[in-house]
Formats: C-alpha cells, structure tokens, sequence
C-alpha cells in the first residue's frame, strides 16, 4: 500500500530493514516505521498540490554502533499496574533505574509496561544520562486471539538527540493461562544517533 517508490526509498536510508511497522492513519493511509543500521525512518502520508504522497523523515544512526539483544523468558511477572515512572517501568530489573522522568505519556508508558522488565530498561537506560530531554515515542500494538493461545503483539521506537533504541516482541499466553505462563520473544536494538558535522553532515 505505501508503493514501491517509498519503500525503496525506506530501504536506501534506512539500509537495510531490521525491524519495520506499517499502519493506516485516520485517512485510511498507511504510515510507517521502519529500523535500519543506517537511519530510522518515518513515512507519514500527507497530499501536496492535490496529489497523495508520503513525506519521508530519517533519523541518522552509527551503523557500526549499534547493539542488538534477545530475551527469551518462558515466564513474566504477574500483570501490575500500568508505571508512572521509569523506576516503576523498569521492575525487578537488576539495576534499577534511576527516577529520571523521560516525558513519557501514561499511554506510552502503559504500551512499555507490557514488556518484560529487562526488555523495559534496555529501552530506557540509554536515555538517563544526558538525553532524557525530548523523548519521541512511538509504537505498533495489535492483540489476536487464536484456537490454543492469545498472541500480542509490541513494536516500540524510543529516540532523543543522542539515542534511538527499538523494541519488536511478541507475547504468547496459553488460552486460559495466567500472564506468569506467557512466553516472550523480544529483539532489542540501540543505536546512537550519527553526531553531524559543521556542515551539517
């Protein structure tokens, strides 16, 4: 739906896809999300001189920077409460975060609850030191009942001026299971982002 024309252009800047999300706005037009080793990039429908087009936005990355990590838990915590700050957001994870207030919306932050607590602080910790200004989030949540299990499903994008970090995961709960007995598969990715120079490259 986004044409082959954005998504090569996505896949240029981007350089290769590593992670993406893509959905319809309220116009019924679809937006999209997409990680690269090179850039994260954003395409946002808009229309110019009449005529439908998508306005294609990138955040630069350094490629040879970037780190990637799995978890893989066959067991979560109990459902809690949606946090109300990156200590309560990062759980029992093993050193806790300190209570720096990233900006994050209730909403934002009832999305990043759903994660497991590791997966919460890998997204987080990056930010706390010197970039906790002018957090941008952004997100892909969809839910689907199947005949054996309920399937969620997480994609979550944290950037600032210094950070980009990335989160694709999907949660599997047994029908009629309890949330201890759901298992997760996350990717995690953080990057920073490519420092320009005096000409603005």
């Amino acid at each position: 739906m986004l044409g082959p024309d954005v998504r090569a252009r996505l896949q240029a800047q981007a350089g290769s896809i590593l992670e993406w999300w893509a959905r319809l706005d309220h116009t019924g037009r679809p937006r999209a999300v997409v990680l690269g080793p090179n850039a994260l990039c954003k395409a946002d429908p808009v229309s110019r001189d009449g005529r439908p087009e998508h306005d294609i936005k990138r955040v630069q990355l350094e490629a040879r920077a970037m780190r990637r990590q799995s978890f893989d838990t066959s067991r979560t915590p109990p459902a809690a409460p949606a946090p109300t700050s990156p200590r309560a957001a990062a759980g029992a994870a093993p050193r806790p975060l300190p209570t720096v207030d990233l900006g994050l919306t209730p909403e934002t932050l009832a999305v990043l609850g759903n994660f497991p607590a590791a997966v919460q602080d890998f997204l987080q910790r990056p930010f706390l030191h010197g970039d906790a200004r002018g957090v941008v989030a952004d997100w892909d949540y969809q839910e689907a009942t199947e005949f054996s299990h309920r399937e969620l499903s997480v994609l979550f994008v944290l950037s600032a001026d210094r950070n980009v970090t990335f989160a694709s995961g999907v949660r599997t709960l047994p029908r009629g299971g309890s949330p201890q007995d759901a298992h997760w598969e996350v990717e995690c990715y953080h990057a920073p982002i490519r420092v320009r120079g005096p000409a603005g490259r």
